[in-house]
This record gives structure tokens, C-alpha cells and sequence, in this order.
């Protein structure tokens, strides 16, 4: 099973690259190359987390989601909005949102373990139910 997988990846790649590119060595194909790099490093990575965050969680079931990662991101994004109107994005730009939301995200992470996770104690599983909370209240919230 695990052969016929990896002897179809090259063709599911070329698939990717070439259909309804018209052949377009000099604009389609590098933009479609550059994409598919994009989705085999978050792919990588998105793996690697997962495996990592199973291992210290002692549970193979656990995924990094539940964390609430993705719902403070998505009530930055909403209260950006909000205070900023529409035009947001136009005034932060791609790469300024892009930005803002890793340095809020990594304010959020680093606050998060500095709180639960100090002076040595390795609480994880308070870790693990207060980002149960935190994402099911932010969903809600967004």
C-alpha cells in the first residue's frame, strides 16, 4: 500500500504542474512550482508539530488545533476588522498583517506556557484543557 502511494505522488505532482497550464514554462509552471513547495513545507511541518506535540501530550489522538491557535487568530482577524474597518488590509498590507498576527500569536503562545508552565512544573494536561477552553470560547466569541 505504502509503494503505491509513493509511486503515485509523481504522478499527482505532474498532474498539478502541467494540467491547464497550457505548457507555460515562463509564468504557470514556476508560479505552480512555487506553491507546491508551499504546501510540501507546511506539510512537513504541519507533521513534525503534530508528531512532537502527541509525544509530549502522551496522547496519539491530540493534535497542536486543539491549542486554540486558530481561534485567537481568527478573533484578531475579526477585531482587526472591526477596529479598523475594511480598509485593513490595505492599510497593514499582506506582509503587515502577516507580521502583526505571527507577533501576536507568539505573544499569546509565550504568555500561555509562562503562566501554566513555570517554575518547572510540567502541568500539561492543564496546558491541553485550557486550550480545549480557550478554543470552543474564541470560535464562539468569532
Amino acid at each position: 500500500m505504502r509503494r503505491a502511494a509513493w509511486l503515485l505522488l509523481p504522478a499527482l505532482v505532474l498532474a498539478f504542474l502541467l494540467l491547464g497550464s497550457g505548457l507555460d514554462f515562463s509564468y504557470v509552471i514556476p508560479k505552480r512550482l512555487v506553491r507546491l513547495g508551499a504546501i510540501v513545507v507546511a506539510g512537513v511541518c504541519i507533521a513534525l508539530s503534530s508528531v512532537i506535540f502527541q509525544t509530549l501530550a502522551g496522547n496519539r489522538v491530540l493534535t497542536p488545533a486543539i491549542m486554540g491557535y486558530e481561534g485567537i487568530y481568527l478573533l484578531f482577524q475579526a477585531v482587526l476588522v472591526l477596529w479598523l474597518g475594511t480598509g485593513s488590509v490595505a492599510l497593514l498590507g499582506a506582509q503587515g498583517n502577516a507580521l502583526l498576527s505571527m507577533a501576536l500569536m507568539l505573544g499569546y503562545s509565550w504568555l500561555l506556557q509562562r503562566w501554566l508552565l513555570r517554575e518547572g512544573r510540567g502541568d500539561v494536561y492543564r496546558l491541553l484543557l485550557l486550550g480545549l477552553v480557550l478554543t470552543m470560547v474564541l470560535g464562539t466569541f468569532t
